[in-house]
């Protein structure tokens, strides 16, 4: 039972390093698109959950206008702010 919860952890880590990748390789690719949907997306989600950016700063240990450049287009989150 242990090996089994085990190998369906690892296998949910795999997959979700996978979609990380892919989403990461993704955006690289079709950089001028996406760069601005994931932008509105980030403000979206954060105005959604009544947040300010510099609460999800906070929240996501990184500065303000880290969060102010996602959403203005300017850079894009790392795969690990995207999990997060």
């Amino acid at each position: 039972m242990l090996k089994l919860y085990h190998q369906k952890r690892s296998m949910s880590i795999i997959n979700i390093k996978m979609i990380m990748q892919y989403l990461s390789g993704y955006l690289t690719m079709h950089k001028e698109v996406h760069i601005e949907m994931v932008a509105d997306r980030i403000k979206f989600l954060r105005e959604s959950n009544n947040l300010t950016q510099s609460e999800l700063a906070r929240q996501l240990g990184i500065t303000r206008s880290s969060v102010n450049a996602w959403e203005q287009g300017i850079s894009v989150p790392s795969t690990q702010y995207v999990v997060e």
